[in-house]
């Protein structure tokens, strides 16, 4: 990530387009190390310029919390999300039903799941495997 970012820092600096993609591999990194932290200060950044967020990088934003244990974050993230108009898709829920089942709240993992399919999404093997672990 040090060596991603300074990039990222000397694009800011030359006056270079940062574009939604970019910033979306960014906070997947931070996803990665598991810094929700990092993650939604670049978010912040994003948003301040300007830059358009998409499902990508909520759905990142969403990981990095739920990598952290930080439920409450990712339910603050999927918020964010419907505030901008973004729908959730299928990956937005598997990610937010593994945390909930990793953190053993199988009744929110349940929601989720029923809420999943009345938006006509079909649930994965990810999902069965992650209500069933």
């Amino acid at each position: 990530m040090e060596k991603a970012l300074h990039v990222f820092k000397v694009m800011k600096e030359q006056g270079l387009h940062r574009n939604t993609i970019l910033y979306a591999t960014l906070i997947k990194g931070f996803a990665k190390a598991k810094d929700p932290s990092a993650a939604r200060s670049l978010h912040s950044e994003m948003v301040a310029e300007g830059v358009p967020c998409n499902v990508v990088v909520f759905n990142s934003l969403i990981d990095a919390c739920v990598r952290a244990n930080d439920l409450g974050g990712a339910a603050e993230v999927l918020q964010h999300m419907a505030a901008a108009a973004v729908p959730p898709d299928l990956i937005t829920f598997s990610t937010l039903i593994k945390g909930y089942c990793s953190i053993g709240d199988l009744t929110k993992a349940l929601r989720l799941a029923d809420e999943l399919q009345a938006r006509d999404l079909q649930c994965d093997e990810i999902v069965y495997n992650s209500l069933l672990e």
